[in-house]
C-alpha cells in the first residue's frame, strides 16, 4: 500500500492550521500597513512593488492577497476601522442610544489614528478609497436616521443625512481638534447638531 497521498491533505480532508491562518492574516495586515505608509509619502499612483517594499514581502505575495491595485484600496477603510477599534460592521441603530454609541466610537477611532494614518487618509489615494466607500456610508447613515426620525419626509431626511455625514467625517474631526476639542467633546457637538436638525425638520414637533 502506498503511503503517498495522491491529493493534498487540505483538499481531501479540509485540513486547516490555526498557525498558518494566523500567518496569512498577519501578512495581509502587513501589506495593508505597507500601503498606508506608501500613501503617507504622498504618491499619486499606487505602486505594488512600492507597497511590497514597505511591507517587507515580495510582489508575488502582495498579489496572492490582493489580485489588483483596486482590491488593495477597497480594503483600506476596513483596515483603518480594525486598527482604530471602530469595528468593521455595525448593526443599524434603532434607538438614539445606539446611534450615539456609533458616533462616539467613530470619533474615538479618529483619535487613535497616528500621523502616518492621517497623512494617508488625506492623500490622493486616500480620498479615492474614501470616495469608493461613500455610497455604502450614505446608505447606512440614511437608514439609521430613518429609523430614528420616522416622521421626516424623503427630502428632509436627505438634508439631515448630508449634514450628519459632514459632521461625523474625518475632515470635520480635524476642525474640531483645531478648536481644542477632545474626541468625546467633538462627538457630543456633532450629535447635538444632528438632533437639532432633526427637530427642526420634524413636522410633528
Amino acid at each position: 500500500m502506498s503511503l503517498i497521498n495522491r491529493e493534498p491533505t487540505s483538499a481531501k480532508r479540509g485540513y486547516s492550521s490555526p498557525l498558518r491562518e494566523s500567518q496569512v492574516a498577519d501578512t495581509h495586515e502587513r501589506i495593508l500597513a505597507g500601503l498606508v505608509r506608501t500613501m503617507a509619502n504622498g504618491v499619486s499612483d499606487l505602486s505594488v512593488p512600492g507597497v511590497a517594499r514597505e511591507a517587507g514581502v515580495s510582489v508575488a505575495t502582495v498579489y496572492r492577497h490582493f489580485p489588483s491595485k483596486e482590491s488593495l484600496l477597497t480594503e483600506l477603510p476596513a483596515y483603518f476601522a480594525r486598527q482604530s477599534g471602530m469595528g468593521e460592521r455595525w448593526d443599524l441603530p434603532t434607538t438614539w442610544g445606539e446611534y450615539e454609541a456609533i458616533v462616539r466610537r467613530i470619533f474615538a477611532g479618529y483619535e487613535r489614528f497616528d500621523d502616518v494614518a492621517r497623512a494617508a487618509m488625506v492623500s490622493q489615494l486616500g480620498r479615492r478609497a474614501r470616495q469608493a466607500q461613500l455610497p455604502a456610508r450614505i446608505e447606512f447613515s440614511r437608514a439609521s436616521l430613518a429609523n430614528l426620525a420616522p416622521n421626516l419626509g424623503a427630502e428632509a431626511l436627505d438634508r439631515v443625512n448630508r449634514l450628519s455625514l459632514v459632521l461625523v467625517s474625518s475632515s470635520a474631526y480635524q476642525m474640531y481638534t483645531a478648536l481644542g476639542m477632545t474626541a468625546r467633546e467633538a462627538s457630543e457637538n456633532a450629535l447635538w447638531a444632528i438632533r437639532t436638525a432633526i427637530e427642526a425638520e420634524d413636522p410633528k414637533r
